[in-house]
């Protein structure tokens, strides 16, 4: 299986099975971001599961049957502190094949300030964004820095509204910008037109450009 592959490749299976991931986040109820789940179940069937309190029973039953054993954490609307400094957050949206709710990572950086992990970023970027500065206190009152997917242009079908959404994010003044998955590649691409601080990852994995972090990447805050 590919994404055993890539577990044993990373080291990852071996993180899981000596309990050094505390748990597995699914930010939405799209396959692509849990269809390995049972490579997961593997190495590590008791870590932590959090997921949208909007899965479906199919999604609940496709956990139990990969072989999962450990504590599931149904995420509701709003806030919901994980420890000290880091919390998910569950925005209620519809989002495509009839999917509802995702959620984002905050976490808050001693001395550097807010840094997030966006899962797809359905519920939109600027919303994303004014959610952090209007529900969550971080260091510095500093949006640091931002990674995963921005769903902007997916399918690089670039329409010129959208270049609002990239100026729009400058008033954040992100200090690093990571950018995976369903960001699309022109969106990336717009990023560093822009002058944003987009990291560079190395494409040794198939990913298209080296825009985009992909698979082996490795992405650190501050640092």
């Amino acid at each position: 299986m590919w994404m055993d592959q890539c577990f044993k490749r990373e080291g990852i299976d071996k993180m899981l099975a000596n309990g050094e991931i505390a748990a597995f986040i699914s930010t939405h109820e799209h396959m692509d971001h849990y269809f390995g789940f049972p490579v997961v179940a593997k190495y590590g069937p008791n870590v932590t599961v959090y997921r949208p309190s909007t899965f479906y029973p199919a999604g609940k039953d496709y956990m139990v049957r990969s072989g999962h054993v450990g504590k599931v954490i149904d995420v509701t609307k709003g806030l919901h502190k994980i420890q000290e400094g880091v919390a998910l957050y569950q925005f209620e949206c519809p989002i495509i094949f009839k999917v509802y709710g995702e959620m984002s990572l905050y976490c808050n950086v001693k001395d550097v300030g807010l840094v997030s992990i966006t899962g797809c970023c359905h519920q939109g970027i600027i919303l994303f964004a004014d959610t952090a500065y209007k529900e969550i206190a971080y260091e510095n009152d500093k949006f640091y820095g931002l990674y995963g997917g921005l769903h902007i242009s997916p399918f690089d079908d670039w329409d010129p509204k959208y270049d609002d959404l990239v100026i729009g994010l400058k008033k954040w003044d992100l200090q690093k910008v990571g950018c995976n998955h369903c960001t699309g590649l022109i969106t990336a691409q717009k990023f560093v037109d822009a002058g944003y601080p987009v990291v560079q990852g190395t494409a040794r994995f198939r990913s298209k450009t080296t825009n985009y972090l992909g698979n082996g990447d490795t992405l650190l805050f501050p640092s």
